[in-house]
């Protein structure tokens, strides 16, 4: 059994950062605070939600549709926020052509090719199946990123990006509610190629500031969390890449490793 502390002291070795705030500086104005479950001795970030965040996803999907991206983020090879309204019975939507990036040959034994658009939510996005399911190729890498298997896949009880979403597939399926989705890759340095986890908010058209889920025991719409990438696993490393010196390297450098100097 681990504790608060050595939870934390594991987020800053992976991240390779002196502090968690110094991990943490690209989404502190959401003024991040640790859940930490000691049953399952994990845990995750939940955020402020302000009136002006939920204002403006709500704008932007008003404007441009049910999926929204900035069209200079778009034109990137590389990982994007993206923000989405999600319904039980949505319309044709129309989903940006993206380029499809070829990934970097190597292996890490415990990293997924990760969705941030999970696929999962496709049904609930559009009607125009067919049409939408080129966006979710697994080579589309706006909407891909390299996460942990326990962070992708919840795996062995972890707080994963996946229980969030099934959490928001309930709140549909169950309640018949239509969803505003936000998610976004942070990354320590905005070159980097790896991120250090996904900043994910979920609300209802009714939902504000005052409304999102605070009682982290029992997780349901609305709510603004970050998701950390990590894995504290002591013998899952069967191989970095060349020229990677420790935690820091990795999610600078990615799986293509450092160049030779």
């Amino acid at each position: 059994m681990t504790d608060k502390q050595d939870f934390i002291n594991t987020l800053v070795d992976k991240w390779g950062v002196e502090n968690i705030s110094d991990g943490l500086k690209n989404i502190n104005e959401y003024e991040p605070r640790l859940y930490f479950d000691v049953n399952k001795d994990c845990g995750y970030f939940y955020l402020d939600a302000s009136d002006s965040l939920i204002d403006g996803i709500k704008d932007n999907l008003s404007d441009y549709g049910p999926v929204f991206a900035e069209d200079s983020e778009i034109k990137k090879k590389t990982p994007i926020t993206w923000t989405v309204y999600l319904s039980k019975k949505p319309g044709k939507v129309d989903i940006p052509e993206l380029k499809i990036v070829p990934f970097p040959k190597g292996y890490y034994f415990d990293l997924d090719k990760g969705h941030l658009l999970a696929k999962e939510f496709m049904q609930y996005i559009g009607s125009n199946i067919e049409e939408l399911r080129p966006f979710f190729y697994k080579n589309k890498r706006s909407n891909i990123i390299y996460q942990f298997k326990n962070v992708n896949r919840n795996c062995n009880g972890k707080y994963g990006q996946s229980l969030f979403e099934t959490r928001v597939i309930k709140e549909i399926e169950e309640n018949n509610s239509n969803i505003y989705y936000q998610i976004e890759p942070v990354f320590y340095d905005e070159q980097d190629e790896i991120p250090i986890g996904t900043r994910i908010i979920a609300f209802r058209d009714t939902d504000n500031k005052s409304d999102f889920n605070l009682d982290k025991k029992d997780i349901k719409v609305p709510f603004h969390v970050f998701v950390p990438n990590y894995d504290d696993s002591k013998d899952n490393v069967k191989k970095y890449p060349k020229n990677i010196n420790g935690n820091r390297d990795f999610y600078k450098y990615g799986l293509k490793g450092k160049k030779d100097e």
